[in-house]
């Protein structure tokens, strides 16, 4: 009796050794499976860039709504610049017409003589609000313009680090499955579950990563080579309509793309009365007269902008030269490298960011 009271102690010792040995073996593999970034859950291993990959879209996702909400807010604005526009031109338009009559009236004709007068007062003060309407209205334009590009940068910027740490994140998972001391580890783990541990890219960052291309395909990206002259300017290969093509300069201190009327001429899309006058200040401070029309479609590249602003100079801009400015560069992430002379373009591809226009349509001959 004695005998087999002893026996049976012996084994309820050696359960109880063999239990506090699994357990600290246990707890060993899982302090070395963290010294090399691996965390241990009831049903996986995962990296910790791998749950970051998930913090990270659901963070793009609020940045590409942001992006989207910034651009309508731009276009909307924009719209409204364009219809005050065309009230200024309208209002010319009636001021001139009325400025002929009053010159050709007869002169012993009081009555209409002062009526004209008149309208043409009321027109003048109307031209001077509205002008005072249209450059704050335009400031309001720059600034929503400056947060979209701002809310494009940060956008891109973050789905181009996703992708790194995506990659980053596969090429550790296949280097640490080589690890021997990972093998072991992982090893003692499985001897004490019933689903046995495998270090492999987890399911859920399988999901992010197919997440992460789709985000991708709405990214396009192009390097452009442009062609460099004797005084630092860079030109670039632009299409005008599908049909026309000129050298620009790259100019992202241009806020429009600018025309000489020459060129203007020769791509088809000159200007007529019925656009309306803006003054520029050009580099050397001086304030020229402008029209601004609306061009179809610019292309440099594959990118293909449409409802692009342009500015056509005076027949008196002897001097000026074609300008690719941020009414087209401003719709991307653009890089200037002047050292390999190229262009890089990265747009966001997506039906939302496109901008409305009330504007007339410079339509090709």
């Amino acid at each position: 009796m004695y005998v087999r009271s002893m026996s049976a102690l012996l084994v309820c010792v050696a359960s109880l050794a063999m239990s506090s040995v699994v357990f600290a073996d246990e707890a060993a593999a899982k302090e070395v499976l963290e010294q090399h970034g691996i965390r241990v859950f009831k049903d996986e291993l995962l990296l910790q860039s791998e749950t970051e990959l998930g913090k990270s879209l659901r963070e793009v996702t609020k940045l590409r709504r942001d992006l989207v909400a910034k651009a309508r807010d731009e276009g909307r604005l924009q719209a409204e610049s364009e219809t005050i526009l065309k009230a200024i031109n309208s209002l010319k338009q009636k001021h001139t017409q009325l400025s002929a009559q009053l010159a050709n009236i007869n002169q012993n004709n009081v009555t209409l003589n002062n009526k004209l007068v008149g309208a043409l007062n009321t027109i003048r003060g109307q031209l001077d609000q509205l002008t005072q309407k249209h450059q704050k209205h335009s400031d309001t334009v720059d600034e929503a313009r400056s947060e979209t590009m701002q809310a494009r940068e940060v956008f891109l910027q973050l789905v181009l680090d996703m992708r790194k740490l995506a990659d980053g994140t596969a090429e550790e998972v296949a280097t640490l499955a080589n690890n021997t001391e990972v093998q072991v580890a992982i090893a003692e783990l499985n001897q004490s579950v019933e689903q046995p541990y495998e270090l492999a890219l987890s399911r859920g960052f399988t999901r992010n990563t197919l997440q992460l291309a789709k985000l991708e395909e709405t990214i396009l990206i192009e390097t452009i080579p442009l062609r460099k002259t004797p005084g630092d300017s860079f030109y670039a290969s632009v299409v005008i309509d599908g049909e026309h093509s000129a050298e620009m300069i790259v100019d992202s201190g241009a806020s429009l793309m600018t025309l000489p009327l020459s060129t203007a001429r020769e791509l088809d899309v000159e200007p007529d009365s019925t656009d309306p006058e803006i003054q520029l200040k050009i580099a050397n401070g001086d304030v020229i007269t402008a029209r601004l029309i609306v061009i179809p479609e610019v292309r440099v590249g594959k990118f293909v902008v449409e409802d692009v602003e342009c500015a056509v100079l005076g027949a008196d801009a002897t001097d000026a030269v074609p300008l690719l400015g941020m009414s087209y560069l401003g719709n991307f992430k653009f890089e200037l490298n002047a050292a390999e002379s190229t262009l890089k373009l990265v747009n966001v591809e997506s039906k939302d960011t496109k901008r409305p226009s009330t504007r007339r349509r410079r339509r090709p001959k």
